[in-house]
């Protein structure tokens, strides 16, 4: 249902709103770097998990991750120099290499994922009441 041209927004909605994902993200980041990880550490191997083999290579995943290539490329290496991911080479292009998690890089994915599932229910539950027309009473 579109709002009218005369109602007035949804403020409250909209800092309820603001508030749940920051604290989703502080809580988050504080949980993923008791995992070991960095924000983006966690971001590129949820990456490396969920999509194809094929689309895993620094080119594609800078566009994914919204960072300049060669930052992917130097945190794949920090990553790589950690043993939380490994490079195949593609066999019908010796220019491309693929990113992979390692056992080591599963398994700190793993602990990291389960910790946060509690962090993603409250917020999925925070999301689902705050209704497009919310209004503060």
């Amino acid at each position: 249902m579109a709002a009218s041209p005369t109602a007035e927004p949804d403020y409250a909605g909209a800092a309820a709103l603001r508030e749940a994902i920051r604290e989703f993200n502080d809580r988050s980041e504080r949980l993923i770097r008791e995992h070991g990880l960095t924000l983006e550490q966690y971001q590129l191997l949820l990456l490396l998990r969920v999509l194809p083999r094929e689309e895993v290579t620094i080119g594609n995943l800078h566009q994914q991750l919204h960072r300049g290539q060669s930052a992917v490329t130097q945190l794949a290496r920090r990553m790589q120099n950690k043993g939380l991911i490994g490079r195949e080479l593609s066999e019908s292009d010796a220019r491309v290499r693929y990113l992979t998690l390692t056992k080591k890089g599963r398994r700190r994915l793993s602990e990291a994922v389960t910790a946060l599932e509690g962090e993603r229910s409250r917020l999925l539950g925070l999301l689902r009441g705050i209704s497009p027309n919310h209004r503060a009473s």
